[in-house]
């Protein structure tokens, strides 16, 4: 019992015992007799969360899953001096999807080679390569990495589109910086992050990353691929 004009305090535990996913719940304290208290103005408020997820993935115009995506630089001519090539890493048909159903406080989305700092750009026959992280002198004519190659590999963001799913906002979304890649100090590059400002229940499309890569002098010619692998990390 408590008195008129005291506190009572009480501890309990809830759990969801089989409660439906996404739906909400209040309480509120009532007399013996289910009967409301006076001036009772404050009700405490239950969600049952969804089936928290944070995905990643390639997709064409409808949405279906693209596997695999591959994207060109531009063919340049070999060459007794350093050159740059450039492109774009995804377009309207193969977009980055980050899909986000979690209520985690934002997220991240970051790209590196798939074989880690020590990656390089290989030829089909794999008897030449060259470097995607090396700072050099113009990054490709001096190694100064772990390795003897020379090479830099850069990612623009900031001339990529970005579109929200339909209904959903960019609102607590950014866009990364332009980057290059060094070998000990910038293993990956951010594309996309976002704060707790940021929707739950939407996902958001990212393609046309701006893609360029300086290429040492005298590099044999010949087609040259490197792996890369997108990450999505909530916060």
């Amino acid at each position: 019992t408590i008195p008129a004009g005291q506190d009572g305090l009480w501890d309990f535990a809830l759990k969801d015992n089989g409660a439906t996913q996404g739906a909400s719940y209040c309480f509120r304290i009532v007399k013996s007799d289910g009967a409301l208290l006076d001036a009772y103005s404050v009700i405490p408020q239950i969600n049952i969360l969804s089936s928290a997820t944070l995905s990643l993935s390639f997709v064409d115009n409808g949405g279906n899953a693209v596997t695999n995506p591959n994207f060109g630089l531009g063919a340049v001519l070999a060459s007794g001096t350093f050159q740059t090539t450039s492109g774009s890493l995804g377009d309207t048909s193969r977009r980055l999807r980050l899909a986000n159903t979690t209520y985690a406080n934002g997220w991240n989305v970051t790209v590196a080679p798939t074989d880690g700092p020590t990656a390089v750009w290989n030829r089909s026959d794999s008897l030449a390569k060259y470097d995607f992280n090396d700072s050099g002198a113009s990054a490709a004519d001096s190694a100064v990495d772990t390795d003897s190659l020379g090479g830099q590999l850069s990612l623009n963001p900031t001339l990529a589109t970005l579109t929200p799913q339909s209904g959903c906002s960019a609102t607590g979304v950014t866009k990364g910086s332009n980057s290059s890649f060094v070998e000990g100090t910038v293993n990956s590059v951010t594309l996309l992050s976002a704060t707790n400002a940021s929707q739950q229940n939407c996902y958001w499309d990212f393609y046309g990353i701006g893609v360029s890569q300086t290429i040492p002098a005298s590099q044999s010619a010949g087609t040259y691929t490197i792996s890369l692998t997108a990450t999505a990390v909530a916060l």
